[in-house]
């Protein structure tokens, strides 16, 4: 699936700092591809010039205050970036582990119809 970042920021209640691109992924800040969503943790000058490397992903990152290192990708600020990341790839990128069964201790009535991939 293939999202917008500024669809991803309104589901955070934030905004997109930058140019709003294409998410298919996510990854982390020593492994992600262009079109990956990522977090960063602390505003240190080491993890930001690590960030500012990559071209296409979108960063969730600390809010920041003047002075700060510069971010040069697009990024969405938030309170707490690790819970925020956990929500969109929960949200965004996880398929819902649904098992197709009948647990031996369930009674259902004789004739009873069941529905297609359920669970019981």
């Amino acid at each position: 699936m293939k999202y917008n970042s500024s669809e991803i920021a309104s589901f955070l209640r934030s905004r997109v700092n930058g140019v709003d691109i294409v998410v298919k992924g996510y990854g982390s800040l020593t492994n992600c591809k262009e079109g990956d969503v990522v977090f960063l943790k602390t505003k240190n000058k080491r993890n930001i010039e690590r960030l500012n490397q990559y071209e296409g992903v979108l960063a969730i990152t600390p809010i920041m205050k003047k002075g700060d290192e510069p971010i040069t990708v697009p990024h969405i600020e938030v309170n707490n970036p690790r819970l925020s990341f956990i929500k969109v790839v929960r949200n965004y990128f996880s398929e819902p582990d649904i098992s197709v069964t009948i647990h031996p201790s369930a009674v259902i009535e004789d004739g009873a119809t069941i529905g297609n991939n359920v669970s019981i």
